[in-house]
């Protein structure tokens, strides 16, 4: 329908779908690679290809498992981004500086907060907060047409526990099991499913309830409360509970559960009121930045400064820049003190990259000032990708092709 979406009018998806992973919000604990959202039926010939991969690690004792990386396939390539690296993705197995457009913004991928989004022209949207926390935001236009561990998205909730290869099953250990992704599997396991996990009880579900933990989630004078209406809170508080009561009532689990919540709530587009505090679940921040709870890390940015990008009115709790500096990558620094753009990417100061399979060697010397020079690989070594960089590489050594 033709609409006003985020400052530009144009024909959009009549409504979106939105899919939320966090902790074991699956109801398995399996620590494996697992499909969420691919494009499955051979009716959407109109519509671009996608799949969404999310690959989970045990923490915490090993009895917990979360999400370690998204990776998104869309337009021909494939971005992952990856727990503990803000900041940054990995476009074809090479890492690349954020903000990042490709094509002319048919695909693009920005920090938003403490997390990566990435955003494909369709309507397609994955958050991921660098933690535990994805959500991925499907256009109607994909209903009944996509499978994975997020559903079919038809609007019918008896059929959401579908396999891959069609047939329902019952249970949510196997519907997550069967969605499961070849290869690797010796170096995965499903904990919970063989019974190692403890049981909830009712005096440590009461405890773990209680307003200053878990139950902030849900408390209806909380802070989160505006959201309720818009996003029940009830599957997130049973998460919480379930992953903090896990690993011991930890407070870190407690805050990890909590802040869940927020990032979908935020991602909704729900205002809410400040949670955390520098006695309850406290967010530290690098030099010459602070926490807010809307942060700005889309427009107070290096590349952003030159080359403004279309921001989302959304929300994202996470580190913003004091006044005076900007963010280049996971420092804030003066103005003088930034990079440069080539091809879409942005450069920091003093990095050099190879581009067009090494074709090109670019150079940032200054601020807003690259250089590309042709240039190819010496004998004996061979363009490829390695320690997420490309670049010739030894034909004696094992890179990534």
């Amino acid at each position: 329908m033709c609409r006003d979406l985020d400052g530009v009018q144009g024909c959009h998806p009549k409504a979106y779908s939105t899919c939320s992973v966090s902790g074991n919000s699956h109801d398995f604990q399996g620590a494996c690679s697992y499909t969420l959202v691919t494009v499955s039926n051979s009716a959407a010939v109109n519509l671009p290809w996608f799949s969404v991969f999310a690959e989970k690690e045990h923490v915490m004792v090993g009895k917990v498992s979360t999400t370690r990386s998204i990776t998104v396939r869309v337009f021909g390539v494939s971005i992952t981004l990856e727990k503990g690296f803000p900041w940054q993705i990995q476009m074809n197995g090479t890492r690349v500086n954020l903000p990042f457009s490709l094509d002319g913004g048919i695909l693009q991928a920005s920090q938003a907060g403490m997390g990566i989004v990435v955003q494909a022209n369709f309507g397609l949207r994955v958050t991921y907060d660098l933690w535990q926390t994805v959500l991925v935001k499907v256009p109607s236009t994909y209903s009944g047409v996509i499978g994975g561990l997020c559903g079919n998205y038809n609007n019918q909730k008896d059929d959401e526990f579908a396999l891959p290869l069609g047939g329902l099953v019952g249970s949510a250990n196997e519907f997550g099991i069967s969605w499961r992704m070849e290869g690797g599997k010796e170096l995965c396991g499903d904990f919970c499913l063989q019974g190692g996990c403890p049981k909830l009880g009712d005096k440590e579900r009461e405890e773990l309830t209680k307003s200053d933990k878990c139950g902030l989630i849900s408390a209806p004078n909380g802070p989160l409360a505006a959201c309720h209406p818009v996003l029940p809170p009830a599957g997130f508080l049973e998460n919480c509970i379930a992953n903090s009561f896990t690993v011991g009532g930890k407070t870190e689990a407690v805050c990890l559960g909590i802040q869940a919540y927020v990032t979908a709530c935020q991602e909704a587009g729900v205002t809410l009121k400040d949670w955390r505090s520098r006695s309850f679940c406290p967010f530290s921040c690098p030099a010459n930045s602070h926490y807010s709870l809307c942060a700005d890390t889309c427009h107070n940015n290096c590349m952003g400064i030159t080359n403004p990008q279309l921001c989302s009115k959304d929300c994202s709790e996470g580190c913003e820049c004091d006044t005076g500096f900007v963010a280049d990558g996971d420092k804030c620094v003066e103005i003088q003190d930034c990079g440069c753009e080539v091809d879409g990417m942005y450069l920091k100061s003093g990095e050099i990259i190879y581009i067009n399979k090494c074709t090109q060697k670019c150079s940032c010397s200054s601020r807003h000032n690259s250089i590309c020079e042709e240039t190819s690989c010496p004998a004996n070594t061979q363009c490829a990708v390695r320690n997420g960089a490309l670049g010739c590489c030894p034909t004696d050594v094992t890179c990534i092709l």
